[in-house]
Formats: C-alpha cells, structure tokens, sequence
C-alpha cells in the first residue's frame, strides 16, 4: 500500500520537482527505503514486546525482594541511558546508509541507460571509480551498524553474570542480608537484564533502519507538496488553437529565465516548426505546451482557456509526442504502441 502511495505521488508530482531530483534517488525510495521502513516497524513491535517482559520480570523480583529489586531497575536505567550513545551512532549511520543507497543507485541507473555510449567511448572506468567508492562508503556503513550489533549482542551474557554477582556482594556485605531469600529474585533478575539487552537490541535495530524511515516520511511529504496542479474545465479537441502571450520561465530564477516574452500563436489544424540551435529553449517551449512546465509569468492558453484553468488530462489524453528522449518499454511492440490500451481503432 505504501508502495503504491508513493507511486501515485510520483506520477501525480511537478515535473520541475522530479527534474530537481534523480531516478535513482526515486527508485531507491520506492523499493528499498520501503521495505527497510517495513522492517523498522517490525523491530519496534519487538521492542514493545520486550519492554512487557522486562517490567514483567522486574516486577516479580519486586515483591520477593524490594531493595534488590530496586537495585536491578536502577542498574538497568544506567545501562540504558549508557547504550543511548551507541543508539545515537547506529542513528547516524542509518541516514548516511539511505542517502548513500540513493547516490549509488543514481550511478547504476545512469551508467546502464547510457551504457552504448559509455562503452562505445571507452568511459567505464571513470564511472566504475564512481560506483566503487560509493560501494565502498555503503560498505562501511553497513559494517559499522553490524558491529554495533555484535556488541550489544555480546554483552547479554556477561553483562546479566557481572552484575549479579555485583548486588549479590552489595545484599551480603552492605545490608548483611542471607543469599538464601533472593534466589528466585536472582532467576528474575537474571531474565530481566537478558530482556533489558533484548530491548535494546530491539530499539537498537529500530534506529539501524531510522534513516529509511525518515527518508520515506520526508519524500512523501515533499512528494505531496509538490503535486502538480490541474484546473477543473476540460479541453475538448482543439478548435481555435494554443497561445502563448508575454511567456516567461525559468528553472531557476536566480539563473534568469530560459525564455523571455514569448508571444506565438499555433492555430488548430497546421503545422508549426520550431527552429534554434542547441539550448534555446525548443524542448522548454514544447513543455510548456503540454503544460508540464508553467510559465513564471505570462499565459498560455488552450482554445482561450488559461493554462492554470485547464484540466490536464482532458489536454494531453489529446497529444501525440515524439519526445527528444528515446521512450522504449521492456515489453512488447503492441504495448509500446498503444501503452497497454488493449485493442484501439
């Protein structure tokens, strides 16, 4: 489901926002932050799990012996409070793990779309040396979040003995009580700082997937506030024709804008060349007659419906677009005909 909501967010999203971003970064989101996100949420349920237990077997130590009882909770709140520090790396090293997983899937997605022209001019090395270092960087981050998780693992045992043995000595030596009556609560505590090191690890592997909960949440807030914007009066075939009056637009304001005061009128039923050299703005223009650019300022206008008036499905269901960019699905001749319409006339 949550899959889904964020593939509709994204066919629904700006397209000046999706420029600003990088295929990789989408599909690393989508696929793989998702499903970590679904795994942090499986170990926060253990945690909570493991949070009764232990207040479940503290509590038993409490009414068999109070002051030992006390002890162990106290020594637990210290031991919690010391693992905050290796929480808070684990957290860290979960947002750089995502980000990085974003950076490198940016660099296989782009290196396999160009792949004739990278192999055909003999570049791979130098994407290759971009690819290892961001393998190398996930790597690391992966092996740190693994020791952490061998430490904490490794101190269950002989945390749980040493500190038994510590308030055996404290029961005996400072409140000169017999060994005898704590036996049960010993079992107990015993099992409750086995469990205090199991709710740890528990929150522990929360934090080791926090990043991707975090990138998830972030992205379809941004996504959701990004949405593009479609009027409500639909746009029947084209009659009069399209209108561009005083357009400018821009990708970036503080660069200038890309077109200035553009005036031109396309009436219906003819055939109009753009003609430029490289970088004047031919594919912008075309873009803001689909509408999947706006222009900063100025109209453009369908029929005489300004563009922010105009429902966009019912305007582009009409165009038949031969985009700059070579658009070839992975499946059949028909499907890329007809985009899985089924039979058409």
């Amino acid at each position: 489901e949550l899959k889904t909501k964020l593939f509709d967010a994204y066919t629904g999203m700006d397209y000046r926002y999706y420029i600003r971003q990088n295929a990789g970064h989408f599909i690393n989101v989508i696929n793989q932050q998702v499903n970590r996100f679904f795994q942090s949420f499986k170990n926060f349920i253990g945690f909570t799990s493991q949070a009764v237990n232990t207040a479940s077997y503290f509590a038993g130590a409490f009414f068999i012996a109070w002051r030992f009882a006390l002890m162990a909770v106290a020594v637990g709140a210290v031991l919690l409070f010391l693992f905050k520090y290796l929480n808070q790396y684990v957290r860290r090293l979960s947002r750089k793990r995502s980000a990085e997983m974003s950076t490198l899937n940016k660099l296989l997605v782009q290196s396999l779309q160009s792949l004739k022209y990278v192999v055909s001019t003999a570049q791979t090395r130098h994407l290759r040396e971009g690819v290892v270092d961001s393998v190398n960087r996930l790597t690391g981050y992966i092996f740190r979040q693994r020791a952490a998780g061998a430490f904490t693992s490794a101190l269950k045992e002989p945390v749980s003995v040493l500190l038994i043995v510590s308030l055996i000595a404290v029961q005996v030596a400072v409140f000169n009580d017999p060994i005898a009556p704590i036996f049960v609560a010993l079992l107990l505590f015993h099992r409750g700082m086995q469990a205090v090191i199991a709710l740890q690890r528990g929150w522990q592997g929360t934090m080791d997937r926090i990043g991707s909960v975090e990138m998830v949440d972030d992205e379809i807030e941004a996504v959701l506030n990004n949405q593009e914007q479609s009027g409500s009066k639909e746009v029947g075939p084209l009659r009069e024709g399209i209108g561009l009056r005083n357009v400018h637009f821009a990708y970036n304001e503080d660069d200038g804008d890309v077109l200035r005061d553009i005036n031109i009128d396309v009436p219906a039923n003819t055939t109009v060349a753009l003609v430029g050299e490289s970088g004047a703005g031919k594919s912008t223009l075309v873009d803001l007659l689909t509408l999947m650019l706006k222009p900063r300022t100025g109209t453009v206008r369908i029929d005489g419906v300004p563009h922010d008036d105009v429902n966009l499905a019912s305007w582009r269901e009409q165009i038949g677009y031969v985009s700059q960019e070579t658009v070839v699905f992975d499946d059949t001749v028909a499907n890329n005909l007809h985009l899985w319409q089924g039979d058409i006339e």
